[in-house]
């Protein structure tokens, strides 16, 4: 786990190894410094705005922010940040816990692209299906119904022919 602590205006007086680990930062490179360094432009500047006033009205904020390492590199992180109230009950510190989920939402992105393709697939089949069996079904009829006037009894030889004709040409269409 990756652990910050800030001070009420929230710069950073401690991080630990896992900090380090997972962003590339180390503690005296962060020190004293605010975290937005680490801001990936992923996230609009209400949703900072949100967590800042969460946390200042004393409430924890849980959720998940995508940050930019060292090297440059996105990372993903579910985080909780929770004030910390010294003895007259005034927020002195920040302490943000965070759990590097980056495998976990590109594994999440991933599947999403495959469901969205599957379900385009799925689609694609279905029109294809469709068109087909209107395609099918058109020259078929055809067929059935010149068959069934061959059978008629008193059918002339002229339009006998002319019915296989028919039927020929619905069975080429086909």
């Amino acid at each position: 786990a990756s652990i910050m602590i800030t001070n009420e205006i929230g710069n950073i007086v401690y991080v630990n190894p896992g900090f380090e680990n997972i962003s590339g930062y180390s503690f005296n490179e962060v020190k004293d410094k605010n975290p937005r360094f680490l801001k990936s432009d992923y996230h609009s500047p209400e949703f900072y705005k949100n967590i800042w006033e969460t946390i200042c009205n004393g409430e924890n904020w849980v959720g998940e922010i995508k940050n930019k390492k060292k090297n440059g590199e996105y990372y993903w992180l579910k985080s909780t940040i929770s004030p910390i109230r010294d003895k007259n009950q005034k927020i002195s510190h920040f302490i943000a816990v965070r759990e590097d989920i980056t495998e976990k939402v590109e594994i999440i992105n991933k599947l999403i692209k495959a469901k969205n393709k599957a379900e385009e697939s799925d689609r694609l089949k279905s029109a294809f299906l469709a068109n087909m069996s209107h395609e099918i079904r058109t020259p078929m009829n055809s067929i059935l119904g010149f068959t069934s006037l061959l059978l008629e009894p008193d059918l002339t030889s002229e339009k006998k022919s002319k019915y296989i004709d028919v039927i020929h040409k619905s069975g080429h269409r086909m």
